[in-house]
């Protein structure tokens, strides 16, 4: 069950290269997460204060920790197994939420300097002119991920109207637009959803579905933003709406909806960070073959900050966690 602890200062509480076993929250004082803890090349990553998580990625993913955790005086930790997360989110929805919140935030972050990185890059890159040059296979391979995608966006504004709940949608129903506000999710009872970039456009991209037992569209309620694709019903399909006001005693009643969204949101966070470091691979390639012809151009030094970010990355990668 979900255990509370009382640290000394500068008591490690788990390594890097660690097993996870235990997710932690702050509940007084401060965590330092650190690189190399107790060496002389010791490197202070951040300092989480009350309230915050540490640890979740690695239960979630089960993966191994990416770096040091250490206490400070006085510090309080709950500690929380993933076989008992469901017994947290009955005894501390708010905190669940939060955590999904926080979660699905760096999402969206991730997905932001993508974009931005994808668009910079196109701003720069003459397929022709490095044709015969070994990065234009992995700038093909950028491009054609997202272009599409990317160009799909462009096409429609934020869609301000009110959003109705749906019990049910016909086979090609839409149950949501990509740009409109959300209000809701979805759990499926029966049936299959679609997911759609530029639906309505010429270059319509299909993204993802899911199926009976998923649930959909829960970042737009998490954060209120709006969608990020449109939902299309593939087959006839019933449904569970959930608003936000609504998704606290959901998560009560359906605790295991909680570790869906969770994994889901992991996952999704692993994705678009693998994409993010191939684009800064990219750029830093082609900043190494072009730095002194284009180092007066506009948003030169933009590249050569994607370029220089990369590097980073390979002395610590961490930093991507």
């Amino acid at each position: 069950m979900i255990k509370k602890t009382k640290y000394d200062n500068d008591t490690l509480i788990f390594k890097k290269g660690d097993e996870a076993e235990l997710m932690y929250r702050v509940v007084e004082g401060s965590v330092r997460i650190v690189d190399g803890y107790g060496t002389d090349n010791e490197q202070e990553i951040a300092v989480l204060e009350s309230g915050s998580f540490i640890g979740e990625m690695g239960i979630i993913e089960k993966a191994p920790r990416s770096a040091d955790a250490v206490a400070v005086a006085g510090t309080v930790l709950a500690s929380i197994s993933f076989s008992d997360f469901d017994a947290f989110v009955k005894e501390d929805t708010e905190s669940a939420i939060f955590l999904m919140q926080t979660m699905s935030e760096r999402l969206r972050n991730t997905d932001k300097k993508y974009v931005d990185a994808v668009r910079l890059l196109n701003e720069y890159y003459d397929e022709d002119e490095l044709n015969e040059t070994s990065i234009n296979i992995e700038f093909k391979k950028v491009n054609h991920r997202f272009g599409s995608s990317l160009r799909a966006r462009g096409l429609f504004s934020r869609i301000e109207k009110k959003e109705i709940p749906l019990t049910s949608a016909d086979a090609g129903g839409i149950i949501f637009s990509e740009g409109s506000v959300g209000t809701v999710m979805y759990l499926i009872l029966k049936g299959k959803v679609d997911f759609f970039l530029g639906f309505r456009g010429k270059q319509k991209l299909l993204v993802g579905s899911a199926e009976e037992g998923d649930i959909f569209g829960e970042m737009a309620v998490l954060e209120g933003e709006e969608r990020s694709a449109t939902a299309v019903a593939s087959t006839d399909v019933k449904l569970k709406p959930v608003t936000k006001d609504e998704l606290s005693d959901f998560l009560k009643e359906n605790p295991k909806y909680a570790v869906r969204i969770l994994k889901n949101l992991s996952g999704r966070i692993r994705e678009k960070t693998s994409d993010y470091v191939d684009v800064l691979k990219v750029a830093s390639e082609f900043v190494k073959l072009n730095s002194s012809a284009l180092s007066d151009t506009e948003n030169w030094k933009d590249m050569m900050a994607l370029a220089s970010y990369y590097n980073l990355l390979q002395a610590q990668p961490y930093m991507m966690r």
